[in-house]
């Protein structure tokens, strides 16, 4: 549940992002990024200015990456447990299926 909420805030976030840059606005411009990151979660906004001391140079531009990188990284992890998953379902009814047939053969 806790990832699902950060997804739909990040996006939340990028949708802003888009809209301001469809309405031509300048997202250089500090009191934009200001009012963008004052809108973010705590979560969010901590990760950034962490970010922020490590670069000198920030944008919104910059934001929208990092912002990006949190739910590829958990699309990527989701879609490898789900494979685990998936294995270990498959390599069980093999042992189950091998277990049985030994279990049917007449001993010689």
């Amino acid at each position: 549940k806790n990832d699902r909420g950060r997804k739909v805030s990040v996006e939340a976030t990028e949708r802003i992002v888009r809209q301001l840059e469809a309405m031509g606005k300048n997202l250089k411009q500090s009191n934009i990024e200001i009012r963008i990151e004052n809108k973010l979660l705590a979560w969010i906004w901590e990760r950034i200015y962490q970010q922020k001391e490590e670069q000198e140079m920030w944008s919104v531009a910059k934001l929208k990456q990092f912002l990006a990188k949190p739910i590829l990284r958990n699309e990527i992890a989701r879609s490898q447990s789900l494979s685990i998953v998936k294995e270990q379902r498959i390599t069980k009814n093999k042992f189950i299926y091998t277990s049985t047939l030994a279990m049917t053969t007449p001993p010689a």
